[in-house]
């Protein structure tokens, strides 16, 4: 309730706790937090990567036995977060996926075709327009999805062919634009 966690991360939490009981050859109502320290944290963690587990499902689990320890420190119930020394498994990224230039012809094709014909509903016209441009966008210039979401009108200068970016960090960077999306940019504006 304090954390707003929705329901599903709260049932998710309890069996992350459950599991850390199993693991110690206990259950919930017979656990003993005094009696266990950051080498049996350790010991889970290494249990769970033997076990197949990912490094991102095993870091879930010991970031919510870290909250239950914290809890359990602010409210008395343990004198030492044991969970504090234990470093986490490094997660990967995983590699953004890519379009080929094959498949972005076809969707241009048939996106194209979509907007471009002569739709009657001009709210269906816009929203594919607007969709097209999204996709051209993030497939040209290479800007991220929240770059695109805070792109301000005032940033994309046709006339120069180029777009002002805001990255992380409100760091700024200049993006050339070529032909075909000045164009579709522009349409988007009529529209």
């Amino acid at each position: 309730i304090e954390k707003r966690y929705s329901p599903r991360t709260v049932g998710e939490y309890h069996d992350d706790l459950c599991a850390w009981c199993e693991f110690l050859g206990t259950d919930m109502e017979h656990f003993s937090p005094q009696e266990v320290t950051d080498y049996d944290v350790r010991q889970w963690m290494i249990h769970m990567l033997d076990a197949g587990q990912s490094p991102r499902s095993v870091k879930r689990r010991l970031s919510a036995l870290r909250s239950f320890y914290k809890f359990m420190l602010r409210v008395g119930i343990v004198d030492v977060d044991i969970t504090r020394t234990v470093i986490t498994p490094k997660a990967d990224k995983p590699l953004p996926v890519f379009f080929r230039e094959s498949e972005m012809e076809n969707f241009k094709h048939l996106s194209s075709n979509e907007f471009y014909s002569d739709e009657e509903d001009p709210i269906k016209r816009f929203e594919a327009l607007r969709n097209y441009l999204i996709i051209e966008m993030l497939y040209q210039t290479g800007m991220r999805r929240a770059e695109i979401i805070g792109l301000s009108d005032k940033d994309v200068d046709t006339s120069q062919a180029q777009i002002r970016v805001f990255g992380k960090r409100r760091k700024e960077r200049i993006v050339p634009i070529g032909d075909g999306l000045i164009k579709t940019i522009n349409d988007y504006r009529q529209s």
